[in-house]
């Protein structure tokens, strides 16, 4: 079980993420035509179909193994991500606070995209005071602490992992 550090339970938070999310999955709809745009203005010409290479000038890369899906309980669908942070320990984790529960078992696995790695236990977490006081919006992060795996740390089979691709 997560040893938390200054934690309330997080229920009106994760509902409002739960129904952000499910907002967000949702397929944006144009009805209408000649409609005014986000602007109020009507549009004066056809959309122009972009790619976002020429847009953004860049080219994609693989995923970094250091970044990694954050399970709570005993689901199969991950929650959020995390981020192996470099420490002395090598056993910490970066992730948004609303990503946590209170009494829920949470599992973190570094490079889950790219075919997952081992599975790291979530055993303490920092949240920041404002985000317990009020859910500030500015304060919504975690320090994870992990433990798990094979390997000595969590940031020495991250690294390893990369290293190996």
């Amino acid at each position: 079980m997560m040893q938390v550090t200054r934690m309330v339970k997080l229920t009106v938070a994760a509902a409002m993420t739960a129904a952000a999310a499910a907002a967000c999955t949702l397929p944006a709809t144009r009805t209408g035509t000649g409609a005014a745009g986000p602007s109020g203005v009507p549009p004066t010409s056809s959309p122009v179909e972009v790619s976002p290479l020429s847009q953004a000038g860049a080219e994609s890369v693989s995923p970094d193994r250091r970044v990694g899906a954050l399970f709570l309980g005993d689901t199969t669908t991950h929650t959020c991500s995390g981020s192996v942070l470099a420490s002395t320990s090598g056993d910490l984790i970066l992730t948004a606070a609303h990503c946590l529960l209170d009494g829920v078992d949470t599992t973190f696995v570094p490079g889950f995209g790219e075919g997952g790695g081992e599975t790291w236990h979530v055993d303490a977490a920092y949240l920041d005071p404002r985000w317990i006081a009020e859910q500030d919006p500015q304060a919504d992060y975690a320090i994870v602490r992990v433990t798990g795996g094979s390997a000595a740390s969590l940031l020495a089979a991250a690294a390893r992992r990369q290293a190996a691709r």
